[in-house]
């Protein structure tokens, strides 16, 4: 571990490094070390990369925290083709209904999940579908870089 900007970063020789969200501090380093254990258990000597193993080590933490509000962000920025109207009225309603449903206790899948966030809407109208597209678009590309437990792909 070194400071780097005051925070920690975990570096493994030949392997690569991680930031990690502590500061460089005594009571940083204590709070640092059950991460650490977390990231060194799911690296598994190389198996995986460093950077995978701080991932898996983030989503699968019970106590995940997860700012919707980024997450939205980065994802717009992935779908550059989405105006701003269809962002708006086509992805902005079903994500915020995502955003609800890990307020209280998670939903246990991806199903549960997804039934969850599009009840507003009855089944067989055109806005319960592309709502329903629009989620699992989401979803799919939230797993897949580890913003989301793999329980949550559609």
């Amino acid at each position: 571990m070194r400071n780097a900007r005051g925070r920690m970063r975990l570096e493994v020789q030949d392997h690569g490094s991680v930031m990690l969200i502590y500061p460089w501090s005594q009571e940083g380093a204590s709070s640092a070390l059950p991460r650490i254990q977390q990231i060194f258990k799911r690296w598994n000597r190389g198996q995986i990369t460093l950077a995978a193993a701080a991932q898996k080590a983030d989503t699968s933490s019970s106590h995940q925290k997860l700012d919707f509000n980024k997450l939205f962000e980065k994802y717009r920025e992935f779908i550059p083709n989405a105006g701003d109207t269809t962002w708006r009225y086509n992805y902005l309603p079903v994500l915020k209904n995502l955003r609800v449903c890990f307020e209280g206790k998670p939903p246990v899948d991806g199903e549960a999940l997804a039934m969850e966030c599009l009840k507003q809407w009855e089944q067989g109208l055109r806005m319960r579908q592309t709502s329903r597209q629009k989620l699992y678009g989401f979803l799919n590309w939230a797993v897949q870089r580890g913003h989301l437990k793999p329980i949550y792909r559609t």
